[in-house]
């Protein structure tokens, strides 16, 4: 064995918010998680240089980034498999990571007097999970400031997997927003000092939510059981680009780094043809495809050919 790339593999199938959603919308969310991975993890926390990172569309539900650095072509799977922990977040402790050697606020009796310790954020411009951490708690607040409370009791319930939700989402609420004496605990976050929850339920399911936020999923845990992913895997096959995808026939291809945003696999990773082919199709379909908007009704249609590939391959409709 002469070593082998390190390979990521984004896969609607690893994210939990892709779950459910129509083919397009799918796609969006598999390139912000692809983006997140490049932009935080590979090109910064693990510093790796953009010659020797390239991404590829996997020509279904997501993207495979490949780091091709001589440096890490001889990393065993108990390694890779460290990089995996970190990009997701395994083994974090908000308590000793993020807030580093400070406390809980609570008073300690010394003597004759009492002090009181109070929970300090790490620079927000640190490295590393320290820094990500921290500024994903500042970023989340904001972005609950500027929609109403009802909504933002609503976003908070929907990261909250507990029969409570509501209850401890309205307590994060009034922590972070509800009128008190001095700053209210926005202002303290963004100055630095955490300790404003009244609860440490809220504090420990808002740290939950930011890990969950700013971490990227890439082992698939459906049915309570984590797969192998592809990153600690040294032996794994991996799609060769210009090959068709067989449930989409879509095509496997490289996306520079500068142009991930803009790209649309929709678009540009169509190779057939627009000849016109009837298909039959099993249930309503409504997609954007080859930049034309489609909305077909259940039974026989014309379609243009990599429209009907695509809906035969997806198991959404049947050649006539």
């Amino acid at each position: 064995w002469l070593g082998a790339d390190l390979i990521f593999d984004l896969d609607a199938d690893h994210i939990e918010s892709a779950k459910g959603l129509a083919y397009e919308e799918m796609l969006n969310v598999v390139k912000k998680e692809t983006l997140k991975l490049l932009e935080n993890f590979i090109l910064d926390d693990f510093g790796f240089d953009e010659k020797h990172v390239s991404v590829n569309f996997s020509g279904g539900r997501g993207y495979h980034i490949h780091v091709t650095d001589p440096k890490i072509f001889s990393l065993d799977s108990s390694a890779r498999r460290e990089i995996v922990d970190h990009v997701e977040g395994i083994g974090l402790d908000a308590e000793k990571t993020i807030f580093g050697r400070s406390y809980r606020a609570h008073d300690i009796d010394m003597g004759s007097r009492s002090n009181v310790k109070i929970v300090k954020m790490v620079d927000p411009t640190a490295g590393g999970w320290e820094g990500r951490f921290c500024r994903g708690m500042i970023k989340f607040a904001e972005e609950m400031e500027k929609i109403s409370k009802e909504e933002a009791i609503k976003k908070l319930s929907s990261y909250i997997k507990k029969k409570t939700a509501k209850k401890i989402a309205e307590g994060i609420y009034e922590d972070l927003f509800g009128v008190r004496a001095g700053d209210r605990g926005i202002d303290k976050i963004k100055k630095g000092n955490i300790d404003i929850f009244s609860r440490d339920v809220h504090l420990t399911t808002f740290s939950d939510i930011v890990l969950n936020r700013e971490k990227v999923t890439i082992t698939n845990r459906s049915g309570g059981k984590a797969d192998e992913p592809v990153t600690s895997d040294i032996k794994r096959l991996i799609r060769m680009n210009s090959s068709l995808h067989g449930k989409t026939g879509l095509k496997v291809m490289p996306v520079k780094i500068d142009e991930l945003k803009k790209f649309n696999p929709l678009n540009d990773a169509i190779v057939f043809s627009d000849e016109l082919v009837n298909v039959e199709i099993v249930k309503p379909v409504k997609i954007s495809m080859c930049k034309k908007n489609f909305n077909l009704k259940k039974g026989e249609n014309t379609v243009p050919e990599f429209l009907g590939i695509f809906l035969i391959g997806r198991g959404l409709g049947v050649k006539k």
